[in-house]
């Protein structure tokens, strides 16, 4: 290059804007090739949100003593069943966050006509199999029977059923609404078998005779967000696997039931999906 900024054998003036050929970028060629160094790619990777994070681990499957064996369920299935049941204690605090719960914008259908097909895990939530199953109003939902091809030559009944599903919130109160307990009827003055659905009326009734403020709004909200045909029969559907051998019919405890009160018990209904 000649000392008046013209490089040698070319008609280019080095000057503003204008750098030596040698320092310019060439075409086909990246100007950092070793590529962004960590901190910088750090930078752009996209964190996931609170939100996000929080919801994922909701969804993350624990386990949980039910009469005495132990189940799975989803982390907010067992936040969704403890405000049930603190609701179904009177706690009003625990009931009101349920109400905003089913009002969120991604709780799911406020009622879901009644349908919900349940895992064997989430039917074991409910109370024993042996009780559950062979109720007549319990509907077997046996999935197909695989391919003779891809089947494997020694064969054992499946004892689990299909992985737990991601149920919404709204899906998560119907369950815990519909679960049985032994509860008191406070009318009646006697210990019989009733849902959440029904204590927690109980509870309302008893906050409103003793009057109590904000309970009819409670029931008011709890009206609206209801659907319910009371002329419709209420079915529980189990989805279980083709091979799945029925347990031994029980008591809603567990115990198992003599011959007598065994055949007296209701056969359920059973069908293919």
């Amino acid at each position: 290059m000649s000392n008046d900024g013209i490089e040698d054998g070319e008609n280019y003036e080095v000057g503003y804007k204008k750098p030596p050929k040698s320092g310019q970028f060439q075409k086909g060629r990246s100007g950092n090739p070793h590529g962004s160094s960590k901190s910088v790619r750090a930078r752009k990777t996209k964190k996931p949100s609170i939100r996000n994070l929080f919801a994922a681990n909701l969804q993350q499957a624990v386990k949980v003593m039910e009469n005495g064996k132990p189940v799975l369920m989803t982390k907010l299935h067992k936040a969704v069943r403890k405000r049930v049941e603190e609701a179904a204690k009177g706690n009003m605090a625990a009931l009101k966050e349920l109400l905003k719960l089913r009002e969120m914008k991604d709780a799911g259908p406020i009622n879901p006509g009644r349908q919900l097909i349940l895992s064997l895990d989430e039917a074991r939530v409910m109370g024993p199999l042996g009780f559950g199953l062979h109720r007549p109003d319990t509907v077997i939902l046996r999935m197909e029977k695989p391919s003779e091809a891809g089947a494997p030559r020694k064969h054992k009944p499946s004892e689990a059923g299909p992985a737990l599903p991601q149920r919404s919130v709204g899906e998560l109160i119907e369950i815990e609404l519909d679960r049985e307990v032994q509860a008191t009827d406070q009318a009646a003055g006697i210990t019989k078998r009733m849902t959440m659905r029904e204590v927690i009326v109980e509870q309302l009734i008893r906050h409103f005779v003793a009057g109590k403020a904000g309970i009819v709004d409670l029931l008011l909200k709890l009206n609206s967000q209801s659907d319910l045909d009371p002329k419709e029969p209420h079915k529980n559907y189990v989805a279980v696997p083709w091979d799945y051998v029925l347990p031994p019919p029980c008591d809603a405890s567990g115990r198992p039931l003599t011959d007598g009160k065994a055949a007296e018990a209701a056969s359920p209904l059973s069908s293919s999906t």
